[in-house]
């Protein structure tokens, strides 16, 4: 059961991981193009 909490924690960060690479281009588009609001809509635009 360890293993198996261990193996689905690595697996969920790896997806984050990968996920987080992919919008972080977007996220400082946006970020750049109004840095208050922003923010905002480069971490929900996807």
């Amino acid at each position: 059961m360890l293993a198996l909490a261990l193996v689905t924690s690595i697996f969920l960060g790896t997806l984050v991981f990968d996920w987080d690479k992919g919008f972080m281009r977007e996220w400082t588009y946006y970020s750049y193009i109004s840095p208050g609001p922003g923010d905002y809509v480069g971490r929900c635009h996807r």
